[in-house]
């Protein structure tokens, strides 16, 4: 609704949400991502999902990887 960007993140580790927070929010990686779904679909989907592997100490993250990225067609949602 009103144009807002809606992202939901779910892990089982802080550490995992603090770097996953902090790569969709930042404008040069999403640049990045929105490259690799060029890449493989030919343009940035309006749904898609994504996993990533991160690796840190002590709740910090010291590196983020794409392990995983699909685009998601909304006509295949289904309503209960």
């Amino acid at each position: 609704p009103k144009d807002n960007t809606v992202i939901m993140l779910v892990s089982f580790f802080e550490t995992v949400m603090s770097e996953a927070s902090s790569y969709v929010t930042n404008p040069q990686k999403l640049n990045e991502l929105n490259e690799l779904f060029k890449e493989k679909y030919g343009e940035m989907p309006q749904y898609f999902d994504c996993l990533f592997r991160v690796s840190g100490l002590e709740r910090t993250g010291l590196t983020i990887k794409i392990e995983y990225f699909n685009r998601i067609d909304p006509q295949n949602f289904k309503v209960w």
